[in-house]
């Protein structure tokens, strides 16, 4: 029987020899298979890291101008703020000049009326001196005012 098994094991031998290599080759595709696709996961992962290096640096961009933004919009409020308060005391001096303003308008006008009386009775006091003065210096005869000197006078 030992004789058989070996007549067996030799008869089954070349075939069983092609089965080992068959499978070996086809164990070989499939791990080279696998190594191409471990490999091509691998540049995946190496692509997806540099993408998430390149967000994080991003991320890291974006949070240093959001900060330069919000230190230039805290320096804007506070110029806004001076500027408000600037225009707030301008608009404060811009009423009391007003009020000064109107006060000597009102003073002018007062003042102005007191000139017009003043005018008024200065030219009634010329008037009357002009009169007399052309009372005393007219011609009775000819009844003329003399314009320039000498006066001479009727006898």
């Amino acid at each position: 029987m030992a004789a058989e098994n070996q007549s067996n094991n030799n008869e089954e031998s070349p075939c069983w020899s092609l089965i080992m290599e068959r499978t070996f080759l086809l164990l070989l595709d499939q791990h080279k298979a696998i190594t191409n696709k471990y490999e091509s996961l691998l540049d995946h992962i190496k692509i997806n890291s540099d993408k998430e290096k390149g967000y994080a640096s991003h991320v890291e961009q974006n949070e240093t101008s959001r900060h330069k933004y919000e230190d230039l919009l805290e320096t804007f409020m506070v110029e806004k703020k001076k500027i408000d308060e600037g225009h707030k005391s301008l608009s404060r001096e811009l009423e009391d000049m007003k009020v000064k303003h109107n006060i000597c308008l009102e003073e002018s006008k007062g003042r102005q009326d007191e000139s017009i009386v003043k005018y008024a009775i200065l030219e009634k006091k010329y008037n009357n001196l002009f009169l007399k003065l052309h009372e005393q210096i007219e011609c009775p005869v000819c009844l003329e005012v003399p314009e320039a000197g000498p006066v001479f006078s009727c006898p």
